[in-house]
């Protein structure tokens, strides 16, 4: 059921008029400790939340120190070592050619003992056609002796 506004049993109020009414002392002095507590807690917050980007802040700026030293050590030891790799390039011919060196010298070294086998090998042979000529000669002229004997 609605009430018609012509038939409401207590007065409109006037618009600037307060409708509350007057509270007493205590309830008062609860109002403003619960205001001055919410606004105590509202500054903590502000104050925590500034501490903390405060020190965010101070540990966001040790670590970028800390790697812009660390960037720079790394540039300079990577200039340092692209510096190496380039001399070291360029000093690979001198490289194979010292290898090539030692190549050559260990196929001349194996060319020699191979030689010097070879030279082994036929004075052994000379040797021993000379000791077979010297026993013929000796068997021949044993021979002639027992032919000019008979």
């Amino acid at each position: 059921m609605q009430i018609l506004p012509q038939f409401r049993l207590s007065p409109k109020p006037a618009q600037n008029q307060n409708t509350n009414p007057p509270l007493p002392s205590f309830r008062l002095n609860l109002r403003a400790d619960r205001r001055a507590a919410s606004t105590a807690l509202q500054r903590a917050q502000r104050a925590e939340a500034a501490y903390r980007a405060k020190r965010q802040a101070t540990a966001a700026k040790t670590n970028l120190q800390s790697s812009r030293a660390h960037f720079k050590a790394s540039f300079t030891s990577f200039k340092l070592g692209c510096q190496f790799l380039w001399g070291g390039i360029r000093a690979l011919p001198g490289v194979l050619n010292e290898k090539k060196t030692g190549w050559q010298e260990k196929q001349e070294g194996k060319k020699k003992a191979r030689q010097v086998d070879k030279r082994k090998k036929i004075e052994e042979k000379r040797r021993k056609m000379e000791e077979q000529l010297i026993k013929e000669e000796e068997e021949a002229k044993k021979e002639e002796a027992l032919t000019a004997e008979v």
